[in-house]
């Protein structure tokens, strides 16, 4: 069989999936966030034709042009759109910052704290702002409800495409969350994932309750924002303050504690304040943080 799959970094692990369930299959990746996927958009979408199945993200970026989700229901008709996984349970303080001029960068590749962005802006210098990660202010800021909500959330866009995982996500975070950051997974929840979307095809495939001794996990060579303790431990994991960013190389891992990582944020910060208020200004979970804590501080 051969099998072509479209999507983000999330989808090199399905096409690993794919390869676990059937052994021999050839499977072809075309990640979305290549270049050269959207230079080769049209001939990809022409090779298309010659596979068995075709897995996709539903994407809408323009550059993709004839990949695109629209374009794709129309001239592939048989393909199959896979969900996208975006899971902000296990660490609700972990955002993107974006201004009108584009992405800020972070100490942790792309990754913020809402919280240290929002005390950055409040003017509290980082002693105050390490302080300020704790049980109470994790309360007043509704971290330990964003678990339920983002579970709920995950099932429901599941639902809309067709796939059930109600009863997964128990069994996904028996030991460990299933989320190195909001968006890239464990393997073991996208190969689940993989084998509910081809049992839906009519394949009967074994449950396999841990393949990444098999799949490895790649994704963990990407940057692993924790699971602070006082969360962790009301989920029944296990938790930390250490942020680690992207394995490069065959060289040392760059571990950051809380300490170091507000330091290395407010450092960027500082060469960029007025991005950093109008990206929190304009960012859904930042915002409301930074309110909050003006709120707890008595700060304007």
């Amino acid at each position: 069989m051969r099998f072509a799959v479209i999507g983000n970094c999330q989808t090199g692990t399905f096409a690993d999936a794919l390869a676990l369930y059937f052994p021999g299959a050839e499977v072809v990746r075309h990640g979305t966030g290549n270049p050269a996927t959207a230079e080769r958009a049209d001939a990809i979408a022409a090779e298309l034709r010659g596979f068995d199945r075709v897995f996709a993200h539903p994407e809408v970026n323009e550059r993709l042009g004839p990949l695109r989700h629209k374009q794709l229901r129309e001239t592939h008709p048989e393909t199959v759109f896979i969900p996208t996984i975006a899971f902000n349970g296990f660490q609700p303080d972990c955002i993107y910052l974006s201004d009108s001029r584009g992405g800020l960068g972070s100490p942790l590749d792309v990754y913020h704290s809402a919280l240290a962005a929002a005390a950055f802006t409040l003017r509290l210098d980082e002693a105050r702002t390490a302080a300020l990660f704790n049980a109470m202010v994790f309360s007043r800021l509704g971290y330990f409800e964003d678990h339920a909500k983002a579970a709920g959330a995950m099932v429901a866009h599941f639902r809309r495409m067709g796939i059930e995982i109600g009863d997964r996500l128990p069994l996904w975070q028996r030991h460990v969350a299933f989320m190195y950051t909001i968006n890239h997974p464990r393997s073991v929840v996208v190969a689940d994932m993989a084998r509910l979307v081809l049992r839906k095809l009519g394949h009967d495939l074994p449950e396999l309750t841990d393949a990444s001794d098999v799949l490895g996990e790649p994704l963990s060579r990407m940057p692993v924002f924790p699971v602070y303790p006082e969360i962790g431990r009301r989920l029944g994991l296990p938790g930390h303050y250490l942020f680690r960013n992207v394995i490069r190389g065959e060289g040392p891992i760059q571990v950051m504690d809380l300490a170091g990582f507000i330091a290395a944020s407010f450092a960027l910060y500082r060469a960029m304040p007025e991005r950093v208020t109008e990206a929190v200004e304009r960012h859904p979970r930042a915002k409301p943080v930074r309110d909050t804590l003006a709120t707890l501080l008595r700060l304007g």
